[in-house]
């Protein structure tokens, strides 16, 4: 399951977050992410934005660029 895992940076290795829902959307899903500070990020469920995802171990790799604000 994608919740609970924890998103890291895939450029240090930095934790991010942790992912607290998926929203289904008609062209992909996205992940809510509780970022370290409190915030909320949107992660769309794509190529570019998952780097690797390691479900066994809680972890997902991210290209942080493609993080949105979300309220």
């Amino acid at each position: 399951d994608i919740v609970g895992c924890m998103v890291i940076d895939e450029k240090d290795d930095t934790p991010l977050g942790e992912v607290v829902d998926v929203e289904t959307y008609p062209t992909n899903d996205a992940y809510i992410v509780r970022m370290a500070d409190g915030s909320r990020r949107m992660l769309p469920a794509t190529k570019q934005a998952l780097k690797v995802i390691d479900i066994e171990k809680k972890r997902i790799v991210v290209n942080t660029d493609n993080l949105l604000e979300f309220e």
